[in-house]
């Protein structure tokens, strides 16, 4: 999968500048403070229309306090992270995340009675941003596709979209500007055949490479002995 990836990213041509493929991870979200997102090339300080055919021009940009330690940067930021708005398309300057977007929590565990998540861990207070990643799964999986210095496609453009579900894959596929989306989830709840989130990953497929976790599991969490995983992928594309 990771080879055919890296074969598959179609470039985006645009004047004057180098072309970029771009990438879209369907997770828990994005941390943007992360020295792996960093860009301080021109192109990123550029909105993304200006270079990626068919961008939306209204997308805002989110500016940051990148130059600061995370907590310091947090602090300082936390009205910004206030208000941003789910279902908005958000840009953020000095990176390479071309892309922002909320659909949900993405994953972060605020139950109302609190059992072991997925991740393996409990979240404290479980407080919860819009966009901003509290979870820690959508930044590595961000990192590892399109990160600097080293991941899959190191000149690539990143989309965050936070949100897990088959909303989230179809807003992906509906954006002609995006060329990959990835997606390392699967519902809890193995669903039908066919089901909302099986018929996004197969009309979304059609339209662009796309990938999806298989046997995604956890410590028996929806899976059986002697293997510890999920009865059903997201569905294979």
């Amino acid at each position: 999968a990771q080879d055919k990836l890296v074969s598959t990213l179609k470039v985006v041509k645009a004047k004057k500048v180098t072309p970029r493929a771009v990438v879209a991870l369907i997770d828990t979200g994005i941390n943007p403070y992360s020295v792996a997102f960093r860009d301080k090339s021109p192109l990123a300080r550029r909105h993304p229309s200006k270079y990626i055919p068919g961008y939306p021009k209204d997308a805002r940009p989110l500016r940051l306090s990148l130059d600061l330690p995370y907590e310091k940067a947090i602090k300082k930021d936390e009205k910004k992270w206030t208000l941003v708005q789910r279902g908005k398309l958000y840009w953020i300057p000095g990176t390479r995340i071309v892309g922002a977007i909320s659909f949900g929590a993405g994953g972060t565990n605020c139950p109302s009675v609190e059992v072991p998540p997925a991740n393996g861990f409990l979240q404290g207070d479980c407080k919860e941003h819009t966009i901003l990643d509290d979870h820690g799964h959508g930044s590595m999986t961000a990192s590892r596709a399109a990160g600097a210095p080293n991941s899959l496609a190191p000149d690539a453009r990143i989309v965050a979209i936070e949100g897990l579900g088959a909303g989230s894959v179809e807003w992906a596929m509906k954006a002609p500007w995006i060329d990959v989306q990835s997606n390392s989830w699967v519902n809890l709840v193995p669903p039908p055949v066919p089901s909302g989130t099986t018929t996004a990953f197969a009309d979304a497929a059609k339209e662009m490479l796309t990938l999806a976790a298989s046997g995604n599991g956890a410590v028996y969490l929806a899976g059986v002995a002697p293997t510890p995983t999920y009865l059903l992928s997201t569905a294979p594309a």
